[in-house]
């Protein structure tokens, strides 16, 4: 008998009318689906005119991860299985991650039917540069955690993360006078009703912060935009220099070239470079 396979359901994260062909087929066919909430689930299904009565749904979330023994025996009796979460990717949802881990490590098979994400849309939405980005979910609370992060994944690229109604101005504040540096862009509500977008500089936050509603689910897009325009500027220079030492090289030209890689001053590189060559 062959393994079923736990199928990763993306659903519509504020529009209906997101919601894809292939996840609307499956939610129609599939006899037992997994869900982060039961309620959520059943007005999803209600929506899309799919009935629940004939299907076995159950509840799984971080209070009921003993639940996954059920899923891989159903697994293993060769029936598919759905999981579904209150709204986007499973995956990035808390509970999916271990469930997925049990199920790959009992030998089962993980198939997705993908669809939108606030992570891609934000990203879209913000202006600001895609690659690279890190995505790292909700932010931490503690304000020294949240800001080391915040510095630590800017330096890598674009960070995407989640904030709660409740902290988004304290955190934009904070961001603000640690990181007046960073471009930030807001984006709430992503495909609803009221879906908006705020973007600015961070040093500029209190100018914005009366325009923003504080209300519903946001993601942060925090981008450091002046070391990208700053490293494409330094490359350009170090390209002409570079032809210039070629063409004629001299220990000035050198220390010239030395100094704008190691920002160090030109003077000091070709006292170095003199005195070695006297050496």
């Amino acid at each position: 008998m062959s393994q079923g396979k736990l199928i990763l359901i993306s659903t519509p994260i504020g529009n209906l009318s997101d919601i894809s062909a292939r996840a609307i087929e499956s939610l129609r066919l599939l006899d037992y689906i997994v869900a982060e909430d039961t309620r959520a689930l059943l007005k999803l299904l209600s929506l899309l005119e799919i009935a629940a009565s004939d299907k076995t749904i159950r509840s799984f979330h971080e209070h009921n991860r003993g639940a996954s023994a059920e899923v891989i025996a159903r697994l293993e009796s060769g029936a598919d299985v759905g999981l579904v979460s209150d709204a986007g990717s499973p995956i990035l949802s808390d509970p999916a991650y271990p469930l997925v881990q049990d199920v790959l490590a009992s030998g089962g098979v993980i198939d997705t039917i993908p669809g939108v994400s606030s992570v891609t849309a934000a990203l879209e939405l913000s202006g600001l540069a895609p690659h690279p980005f890190s995505f790292i979910g909700f932010l931490p609370r503690e304000t020294d955690k949240k800001l080391a992060s915040i510095a630590s994944w800017c330096e890598l690229g674009t960070l995407v993360c989640f904030e709660s109604p409740h902290r988004v101005e304290r955190t934009l504040s904070e961001i603000s006078q640690a990181h007046p540096e960073l471009s930030i862009a807001v984006v709430r509500e992503i495909t609803k009703k009221f879906q908006s977008v705020h973007r600015f500089r961070a040093r500029d936050w209190q100018a914005h912060k009366e325009a923003l509603t504080v209300k519903g689910e946001f993601v942060l897009v925090l981008a450091r935009e002046d070391k990208a325009a700053k490293a494409s500027v330094s490359s350009a220079k170090l390209q002409g220099l570079a032809e210039d030492v070629l063409k004629r090289p001299s220990p000035k030209a050198t220390a010239k070239l030395l100094s704008e890689i190691l920002g160090l001053e030109t003077k000091e590189v070709y006292k170095v470079l003199t005195e070695k060559n006297r050496e």
